[in-house]
């Protein structure tokens, strides 16, 4: 699949206090320009991946996976993950980079397409939103953003749902974890 569009992208995690418990999601949505959807997929991240930086950049090499080099247009709701990406692979490779395999991975899908063509966009967006908020790019937030995004968001979720541990397990996590800081 080589999809052509506009891919908003988004990752999930639960339970992100605990490493042994948190579990990751990724998911992206491509749409063409009158917002129609081209191309969707959701899943759960590597056990490696365990928290929400990670779970953005995963879905970000899961996009850019499937999209057409230099003709999908990517927009990030993540300032960190736009950040290293504008750095380039140097940064991916940095020792003191703690997604470094997750980024040296993403960086060569990347090659191809201008700096100009990945954008951030605010995130967790409303419909009241939309023509007043902006994007990087200086534009107004439109409704085929605010859906798109907020499609991603519900997909990362449901990929992360996926291996989500059981709350009952969470909670006796919790109360273990209670006890030990007490004493």
């Amino acid at each position: 699949l080589e999809m052509e569009g506009t891919v908003y992208r988004a990752g999930s995690c639960f339970e992100r206090n605990g490493r042994e418990l948190s579990r990751c999601g990724w998911a992206f949505v491509c749409v063409d320009d009158e917002g129609c959807i081209v191309g969707s997929d959701y899943g759960t991240c590597p056990p490696w991946v365990d928290d929400i930086g990670g779970a953005e950049a995963w879905a970000m090499l899961q996009a850019t996976l499937c999209a057409m080099p230099g003709l999908a247009k990517f927009w990030t709701d993540c300032q960190p993950l736009l950040t290293m990406i504008s750095k380039g692979q140097h940064i991916a490779e940095d020792p003191k980079n703690i997604y470094a395999r997750v980024h040296s991975l993403l960086m060569p899908m990347l090659d191809d397409t201008p700096l100009e063509m990945i954008g951030w966009m605010p995130s967790h967006t409303t419909v009241k939103q939309v023509g007043k908020v902006r994007r990087g790019d200086g534009k107004l937030l439109t409704i085929i953003d605010c859906k798109s995004n907020d499609g991603a968001a519900r997909l990362a979720k449901k990929g992360a749902s996926l291996h989500r541990v059981p709350a009952t397990e969470v909670n006796a996590w919790k109360e273990h974890f209670e006890i030990v800081r007490q004493r």
